[in-house]
């Protein structure tokens, strides 16, 4: 059964190509949480973010003990919105991605082999 998680939603917010990429913050440890929940989070939306994501917008996750996440939205609704959980980041690359922009040209590669790593995972889960 997926998980339900409440959040609280940072204001930052920036561009990665065309893309806006927003901070979520979450109540819980992602990596705690069981099998499958790791990848699909329900995220109950106290701040009413739901309302400026759509299907497939790229956000980057941190959970409550600072782990960052890439994520992308698979569904809005009325109280919230459901997330696909991807790789883990590291701060720079989170950093850089909420930045927008094109990384820094020592951390490209980083952001491209994690890209591309993520979307290995999201292919093998739809099998």
């Amino acid at each position: 059964m997926p998980n339900t998680t409440s959040t609280r939603v940072a204001t930052r917010v920036a561009t990665r190509g065309a893309s806006v990429m927003r901070l979520v913050t979450l109540d819980q440890r992602v990596l705690d949480l069981p099998g499958e929940t790791t990848r699909r989070l329900r995220v109950t939306d106290r701040a009413g973010l739901y309302r400026a994501l759509g299907v497939d917008d790229a956000v980057v996750a941190v959970d409550q003990t600072g782990e960052f996440f890439g994520a992308r939205v698979l569904e809005t609704g009325e109280s919230g919105f459901w997330l696909e959980i991807g790789v883990r980041l590291p701060q720079k690359v989170a950093q850089d991605r909420l930045k927008g922009g094109a990384a820094p040209a020592e951390r490209e590669t980083t952001h491209t082999v994690l890209d591309m790593l993520g979307e290995l995972r999201r292919l093998r889960r739809q099998g």
